[in-house]
């Protein structure tokens, strides 16, 4: 029976609301008993400090503003494991008392400048506006009496304001400057302490030094909740936490490894089916025919497709591998806890870091698979260039269409069946095929090199004169017998997109590396055999490693998640008490786990001895010594790419596995370690200091907000350059004779703070708290601000304030969703629990005893956006409940009732706090996110040339020293560009008049930096083990060992810097693409050169020996990852083009000339 129309609908209305990102992640963490026990237990110490009000004695201790407690238990809840969470309460405590110490020396000085000379005539005013409370309550009556402003004196108030706008400044400027940090929420809850202290303690005639107690003593409260909690309610060690959170690492790149399985099965499937097709199809009395032509083009076709189908799903599995690598940061910032913990179980501290090292490798060298995949998806669908800002086929020139279709016999030529890897010697260009060339793959036009149609010609000609292109110019790239290719893809007219480009706003750019990319393609010939023959044979020798590297990570994945199973105190106690011993681990569960562990160590071995040799099987007859090759036969002509494609697969998945078995090496060495849990003493460490080596050792990553400064000016030498190292200058200025005279560059360097964008924050930060804060210190305005509660103006224009205008803009408008939200929320659960009455004890507690388990959800696992959304959302509802009971149970001290008194000013007070520091923001200097970010890349792009001189100068010294220098410069990359990447989404909201940002661009540059930099790192680790030797010859096959590329390589990079932070254009005409150099040496298989031979040991031919040599297989993953590297610059070059433009235009120039 078919579904009715409702029924149709309401499923299309489920799918699409569980699809939403902002719903998506609810049930998959909501479903997770780990994930929610720290959410249970946050509610528990919110409802239990709650509960705590709804007790009018201990309400009534707590004070007039005993509903803070409510939102400092949201804004920092105990969700953490208890050492990290009492660590945080320490830091609020250190704070919040830090900005105790500064209100009680602005009390001390309030006292010394109150001379009582305030203004008669207004106190005698408020006396007679309040006379009728003065019998009634007197209490009442002279609160009114002070916070009308009766007794604010001209001295204090600008003390205090002066005291507030320093203090609240500072911790402005050590919050930016130390983000991210475990003691920001006490930076944040320090200032508002401030805030509340500062403007009241003027208003009384008498010193009133205690004024802080109104929000300390709530919060300690809470705190002391917090702690408690998180000792008695599911208690979490980080030890336990830190392994969940390793496991969750494996669990990405074990479905991905799944999905590696599934791509090899269907690679196998489809050989079984070309086989016997092949074999049905054999007979004789066809072959010749139109009908065989035909059958040989629908199976060409078929390859072709099975090849792009290949392609996006290794594109699928590449995005899992990367996306693997988000779990790693908040474990490499949870490490250094797990040595401070007292705990009780079988592993210690130690133990796990330990542990941690081989999972890092594992992520690490899951890079190098992903790696193997981006390069397929390349070559086939010819992206080499491209990117999200950048198209090769949108800025390609025309070419003549063809009037006349191919025919037959051109068709099935062009897509002609080869069998031997050997190359065709029709064009000798094949012979310089490049490893990782898309020559292979060429993209080619729809259409013959023949004569064009009218129509089509002078269409041509008409754009090239509007280009000033060379008249001839597709003679020569499509002349002398030059081979047709094929296209993978869909084929469009490049005269037609070229065109559309043109009339739009912004005219295409890299015309000139478009056309020379074009003509390396189209003078290539295609070889689809070779390639899917490659895969087929790559995909049998891998086939029972990976199966058994998909069981052994599962046993690695069971061992962590059963790490912290024998824990339990109660269980140990009760073991002692008996005289027993405590028990050790299962020993089915160690014997398989050493059986899982010695599987796949026999299974690597397998593979590294005999299985990986499987993809040089079609060399084996033309290598072979017994059958010597006559003189002119040519090994340069040997096909190469798909092999080398082989061997960078076989590389990356035998040092996955191996970093695998040592996982699993390292569990086994656990156990035998530790057999019995054992109680783990702390040792004592401070995060300050580790905090302080943090900030210094990931200084790349944390300075961005300084990366606008010239790097020309303030530099200070810190010791006398080496011969012949490269230096930085000052182009201003020159050192002094004097050493003493030296010394004042410290002194400039010193003043230049107060010239840096978070100086310039700070200070503003300070201006806007003063003036927003200033109706607190006007007699005529301290009234109405007291009572309307503007302090929550004040605290939403600092916490709304960013350094960028952008960010500010964006924080604004999160600020005012989710106070929205949040106050809908508090209202709902307010009149649910109290009606239209002035509320009840007992419904509230109910009804926050269920709520604040949905609350705490969204605060604890929120997971789209930032944290500000949730924190914000939930304070809001928390304060529009807590701030109504106090009005109605304790007393009410100012004009807020409860309920929508409460939710309607609270709301408005937001808008108005962060209007104020939206406009702010855009006051003079503004500080531009989208300045900050160009000159963030720019310098980012200048990193990324050092390291690759790091890299290429140990790998021309014969005596290579450790690669950990380099190691963690690519660590410190690769947060920064994470960084980077995080601050995209708040650019887009920064005001401009002239355009929008251009968000595809950066996000193409940030790719491209990404891919360079984990390129340069494989590269690193690669070449660590290989002879100099061998290394010497690498250089040489990739010209890095000639000055002259370099140093257009090194030109390329330095030019894309500068112009980045310069926002010039650069020439259009580069030394790019950098990859047309290497097709100058055609080296196929061979190692050396004719004209280059440096050691005897090099063999001067290649032989099956030498494919199956442990030393071949890192030259030829050598040479692949610095061919990428290559290829990366050139992409890189033309993502900077469309961004900062061209210049220099040249007309009439060949641009089809080579270099030598």
């Amino acid at each position: 029976m078919p579904k009715p129309l409702w029924r149709k609908g309401l499923d299309r209305f489920t799918t699409a609301f569980w699809a939403n990102r902002h719903v998506m992640w609810i049930w998959p963490k909501m479903k997770d008993w780990n994930e929610m026990k720290p959410v249970i237990r946050c509610a528990v110490a919110a409802w239990i400090g709650f509960v705590f009000l709804l007790i009018y004695p201990v309400e009534q201790a707590m004070g007039q503003a005993a509903f803070f407690a409510l939102i400092v238990a949201f804004i920092a809840p105990p969700n953490l494991p208890f050492i990290q969470a009492l660590e945080q309460i320490f830091f609020l405590f250190f704070f919040v008392g830090l900005a105790w110490a500064w209100v009680v020396l602005a009390g001390l000085c309030v006292n010394r400048a109150r001379t009582g000379n305030y203004s008669q005539s207004r106190l005698q005013a408020n006396q007679e506006k309040y006379a009728y409370l003065q019998e009634t309550d007197p209490t009442q009556y002279g609160r009114r009496i002070i916070f009308e402003g009766s007794y604010i004196e001209a001295g204090p108030a600008i003390i205090c304001g002066a005291f507030l706008g320093v203090g609240c400044a500072f911790y402005a400027w050590l919050k930016i400057h130390t983000q991210p940090a475990p003691f920001t929420f006490a930076l944040v809850l320090g200032c508002v302490l401030m805030d509340v202290s500062l403007t009241i303690m003027h208003l009384f005639p008498y010193s009133y030094l205690t004024s802080i107690c109104l929000t300390m003593q709530p919060m300690s409260i809470q705190l002391g909740l917090a702690v408690l909690c998180s000792i008695f309610v599911f208690p979490e060690s980080v030890g336990s936490s830190f392994t969940r959170k390793m496991d969750g690492v494996l669990k990405p790149i074990m479905s991905a490894t799944d999905d590696l399985k599934h791509l090899f099965d269907d690679v196998k499937q489809s050989r079984d089916q070309r086989l016997e097709l092949d074999r049905s199809d054999s007979d004789p009395t066809v072959f010749g025919s139109d009908a065989a032509s035909l059958e040989e083009d629908e199976k060409a076709d078929k390859k072709r497709e099975n090849l792009i189908k290949w392609a996006k799903t290794g594109a699928c599995i590449r995005e899992k591998f990367i996306n693997s690598g988000a779990g790693l940061g908040p474990l490499k910032g949870q490490e250094h806890y797990l040595a401070k913990e007292l705990a009780f179980s079988r592993y210690s501290g130690t133990d796990i870091q330990e542990l941690f090292v081989p999972i890092q490798n594992v992520q690490l060298r899951s890079a190098g698979l992903s790696f193997f995949f981006d390069v397929l998806a390349s070559a086939i669908q010819h992206t080499h260039l491209n990117s999200q800002a950048f198209n090769v086929a949108d800025s390609r020139p025309v070419t003549p269409v063809s009037s006349r279709p191919a025919s037959l016999h051109e068709e099935r030529r062009s897509s002609k069946h080869v069998v031997s890897p050997l190359a065709d010697d029709h064009h000798d260009r094949e012979s310089s095929t490049p490893l990782g060339s898309p020559s292979e793959f060429a993209e080619s036009d729809e259409h013959d090199i023949g004569r064009p149609d009218l129509s089509t010609r002078s269409h041509s000609y008409s754009l090239r004169k509007r280009l000033h292109l060379p008249f001839d110019w597709h003679r020569s790239s499509g002349s002398h017998g030059s081979p047709r290719t094929f296209s993978f893809g869909d084929k469009v007219a490049s005269h037609t997109s070229l065109m559309d480009h043109l009339r739009k706003n912004q005219a295409p750019v890299g015309i000139f590396e478009s056309m020379k990319y074009l003509e390396m393609e189209r003078s290539q010939g295609g070889d689809v055999d070779h390639v899917t023959q490659e895969m087929e044979l790559l995909a049998v020798a891998v086939e029972p490693l990976i199966e058994q590297l998909r069981a052994s990570m599962g046993t690695a994945s069971t061992w962590l998640s059963k790490a912290n199973k024998d824990r339990s105190l109660y269980k140990a106690a009760l073991s002692i008490v008996r005289s027993q011993a405590i028990k050790s681990k299962p020993a089915e569960e160690r014997e398989e786990h050493r059986q899982s562990m010695k599987m796949l160590e026999a299974r690597l071995n397998e593979f590294r001895t005999h299985d990986r040799l499987k993809i040089i099987e079609p060399y084996r007859h033309l290598l072979d010594p017994s059958h010597p090759p006559s003189d002119q036969f040519d090994y340069k002509k040997l096909k190469h790419r798909a092999l080398f494609w082989g061997f960078l697969f076989s590389y990356h998945i035998s040092e996955f596995s191996g970093a695998v078995l040592e996982v699993l090496q390292k569990q086994e060495a656990l156990d035998e370690l530790r057999p019995k849990a054992s109680f783990w003493w702390p040792t004592i460490s401070f995060t300050f200091t580790y905090f302080a080596r943090k900030q210094a050792a990931g200084g790349e990553e944390g300075g961005d907000v300084s990366d606008d400064t010239d790097p020309g000016k303030h530099v200070v030498p810190k010791s006398e350059p080496l011969l012949g190292q490269a230096k930085r200058r000052d182009p201003d200025t020159m050192p002094f004779d004097s050493p003493l005279l030296n010394g004042l560059r410290y002194l400039d360097k010193g003043l230049a703070f107060w010239t840096k964008p978070e100086a310039l924050f700070a200070l503003k930060a300070g201006l806007l708290t003063v003036a927003v804060a200033a109706p607190a210190y006007v007699p005529n305005t301290a009234g109405f601000w007291y009572y309307n509660r503007a302090l929550w103006c004040l605290v939403m224009a600092q916490l709304t304030l960013a350094v960028n205008s952008g960010d500010t803009i964006a924080a604004f408008l999160q600020r005012l969703q989710a106070s929205f939200w949040g106050c809908l929320v508090g209202l709902v659960l307010w009149y649910i629990s109290s009606g239209s009455g002035m509320g009840n004890r007992y419904g509230l507690g109910a009804v926050t005893a269920v709520a604040f388990i949905p609350l705490m959800s969204l605060r604890v696992l929120w997971g789209p956006g930032t944290p500000l959304v949730s924190i914000l959302f939930t304070v809001s509802a928390g304060l529009v409940v807590g701030y109504s009971w106090i009005n109605t149970s304790l007393f009410q001290a100012t004009d807020v009732t409860y309920g929508w008194s409460t939710a309607w000013r609270r709301f408005v007070t937001v808008i108005i706090g962060t209007t104020a520091a939206m406009i702010v923001s855009q006051l003079p200097p503004v500080q531009s996110g989208k300045r900050q970010i160009r000159l963030s890349y720019s310098s980012t792009i200048s990193q990324i040339g050092n390291v690759l001189c790091d890299v290429l100068s140990e790998m021309h010294d014969p005596h290579r020293q450790e690669e950990v220098p380099v190691r963690d410069k690519v660590l410190a990359l690769k947060r920064k560009l994470a960084k980077l990447g995080a601050r995209h989404a708040t650019i887009g909201f920064e005001v401009s008049l002239r355009g929008m940002w251009p968000a595809a661009r950066y996000q193409a540059l940030q790719d491209v930096c990404v891919d360079l930099v984990g390129l340069l790192s494989q590269l690193n680790h690669v070449s660590a083990d290989m002879p100099y030797v061998w290394k010497r010859a690498v250089l040489q096959r990739t010209r890095l060992s000639d000055s002259q590329f370099i140093g257009d390589l090194l030109a390329v990079i330095s030019m894309c810097a500068s112009a980045l932070k310069s926002g010039t254009p650069l020439p259009q005409v580069t030394p790019g693409p950098l990859v047309e150099r290497l097709f100058s040496q055609g080296y196929g298989l061979e190692v050396v050169s004719g004209r280059w031979d440096e050691d005897a040991s090099l063999p001067k031919h290649v032989t099956v020996d030498v494919l199956e040599s442990d030393e071949y297989l890192r030259y030829a993953i050598s040479a692949t990852c610095i061919f990428s590297i290559v290829r990366r610059f050139d992409r890189l070059l033309l993502v900077l083009k469309t961004i900062v433009g061209e210049e220099f235009h040249l007309d009439h120039l060949d641009m089809m000339e080579r270099y030598a």
